[in-house]
């Protein structure tokens, strides 16, 4: 009996952290994507895997109680069998050596209750802290999502959304704050379509600021940002969704194959109806990304990527990262110190892959090392307030 409380709290202590490692794994990985996500309109996917853990995790929990219950009665019953043959030992119904040896035994059975009591303890803490936690997730999930949809007043004469003319992007005095810090004052940037245009020098936060801005993540305080010589703030969100990609610098591959993860921004987008909504092939984007090969030693497009042959290295999750983004169709690539973390060779190959988008798409490449900067053709430097 004993043993039996053991091993189902065991089994239920082993499960709880499996369930919340998930939980905090996805959650993690969420807010670390949370740009490329959003962005890619595939925030659900996450979600979703988050909500299954999260509910796992209760489940776990429901599970720890349940054998709590189980576990006392069965404790119970063992001291309730001690105490019938202590009272038999007391009475003399049982003497000499056999008396010792139920002595001993008592005392080692005894022992053993007391192991299943911790055991169910600790699952119970576990359960306790663990069910708090999911429903702390599931609450957040709960709440709805505010987007801005621009109003009426913005359309046409012929009562058409605005659309963007190309692929150009431009930001013209802007300015942005973040509580008593101004972050950017005055900054103007002009990146002709098709054009490769680098914004280095600063420090993180102002890059971050520049690439949030013609990403559409933020409004800026003062000044206008354009795509295709529209201002932004007056285009449909779904739209800029769809002419605008991002990479980060650490790209987080949702759960999934391969294949999977390059068509998460191409979800939805053939009920687009604008140019920009011209779908590059998994194929297709793996080759711009030089990730073709890569992809062919992990076991091609259906391997998934939690079962994947190796792990990753940083640079070929940024190299997948890109492919992620070409995929979506995307004319405008915006990429925030994309090789920070990498090695040299890593970051050749990445660079190799920016370079070769030139002529392609419009791609505004925001860094801090002075020779990724040489790259573009248009070249801007941050000065602690604007752009030189």
């Amino acid at each position: 009996a004993p043993l039996a409380a053991i091993r189902l709290a065991a089994s239920a202590r082993e499960e709880l952290p499996r369930e919340r490692a998930g939980l905090s794994a996805t959650a993690t990985d969420q807010v670390a994507g949370a740009a490329e996500l959003g962005q890619l309109g595939a925030e659900d996917i996450w979600q979703n895997e988050l909500l299954a853990h999260a509910q796992g995790v209760r489940r776990a929990a429901a599970r720890v109680r349940r054998n709590n219950a189980v576990g006392s009665a069965l404790v119970l019953l063992v001291c309730v069998d001690a105490l019938v043959l202590a009272h038999a030992c007391l009475a003399g119904a049982v003497s000499g050596g056999l008396a010792t040896a139920t002595a001993t035994w008592l005392l080692a059975l005894f022992g053993c209750s007391l192991l299943p009591v911790v055991a169910l303890a600790r699952a119970s803490m576990e359960s306790s802290r663990t069910s708090a936690s999911a429903r702390v997730v599931l609450d957040l999930m709960a709440r709805e999502r505010e987007v801005d949809v621009p109003d009426a007043a913005n359309a046409d004469a012929d009562g058409e959304p605005p659309a963007p003319e190309d692929a150009s992007l431009a930001l013209r005095n802007v300015s942005l704050s973040v509580g008593d810090r101004n972050i950017l004052a005055g900054v103007t940037l002009e990146v002709p379509a098709r054009h490769l245009a680098t914004v280095w020098g600063g420090d993180d936060a102002e890059l971050a600021a520049v690439c949030a801005l013609a990403m559409r993540f933020c409004q800026p305080d003062a000044g206008r940002v354009a795509l295709g010589g529209v201002r932004m703030d007056t285009l449909d969100p779904a739209l800029t969704s769809r002419w605008l990609a991002y990479v980060g610098p650490d790209c987080v591959l949702a759960s999934g194959t391969i294949r999977q993860n390059l068509e998460l921004g191409c979800r939805g987008t053939a009920a687009c109806d604008q140019p920009a909504a011209e779908l590059t092939s998994p194929e297709e984007a793996l080759r711009l990304a030089r990730a073709t090969d890569l992809v062919e030693s992990l076991g091609g497009l259906d391997t998934r990527t939690d079962q994947l042959p190796r792990r990753l290295t940083a640079g070929e999750r940024q190299r997948l990262g890109l492919a992620r983004a070409l995929a979506t169709g995307a004319r405008v690539i915006v990429l925030l110190e994309p090789t920070e973390g990498l090695g040299a060779l890593e970051r050749g190959e990445f660079l190799q892959a920016v370079d070769g988008l030139r002529g392609r798409r419009t791609v505004l490449l925001a860094t801090r090392r002075h020779d990724e900067a040489l790259l573009g053709d248009v070249l801007c430097r941050l000065d602690g307030s604007g752009v030189d």
